[in-house]
């Protein structure tokens, strides 16, 4: 692989952190770029690969919580929302967290992967992302007992009961019976 030392920045390149060695070695044409162009080119736009998983570029899309689920279920919102970024030309676009059982989400709003009806828009949505040359990726969680919150712009504050809390949180170390209810320790 070519030694890379450049930066591209408002459509200009700038060169970064370019050492005196490399330079001379570039000068004396001891490097193994094939052209000039090919040694400025920065590594974020080269291939990036681990094992089997080949990404185009090293751009990744990191999860972001966007709380527009129902029920754990992606929607028309995921798909524009991750396939515009692998429109965009990055390398992995990663879901929001996905909780894989309902009482685990953090709140009502979160992705869910904890039943086989929420695969097939999850599967669109990973069909589009990868006809657009990007690899999807999919961030797994659960809450645990600090879950059931209102989403982030509406307080956050923790949801009672009554507003449909899905976790236990009658102790820090919660048991639960065969029925799944709490129960005090």
């Amino acid at each position: 692989m070519c030694d890379r030392v450049a930066l591209l920045f408002h459509g200009q390149t700038y060169t970064a952190v370019l050492r005196v060695a490399d330079r001379e070695l570039w000068k004396a044409g001891e490097t193994n770029c094939e052209t000039k162009n090919d040694f400025m080119k920065p590594l974020l736009f080269t291939p990036w690969e681990l094992r089997e998983v080949r990404l185009r570029n090293r751009i990744g899309v990191s999860p972001m919580c966007q709380y527009w689920a129902k029920d754990g279920f992606a929607s028309d919102w995921h798909l524009v929302h991750l396939g515009s970024r692998a429109v965009g030309g990055a390398g992995l676009v990663i879901t929001e967290a996905a909780a894989v059982e309902a009482r685990g989400r953090i709140t009502p709003w979160d992705l869910g992967v904890w039943s086989d009806e929420h695969i097939p828009m999850l599967s669109r949505i990973t069909e589009f992302i990868h006809a657009y040359g990007a690899v999807a990726g999919l961030q797994l969680a659960h809450a645990g007992r600090k879950g059931s919150a209102m989403r982030p712009w509406e307080g956050g504050r923790s949801l009672s009961d009554e507003e449909g809390s899905m976790s236990c949180k009658t102790q820090l170390s919660p048991r639960t019976t065969n029925a799944g209810s709490c129960i005090s320790l």
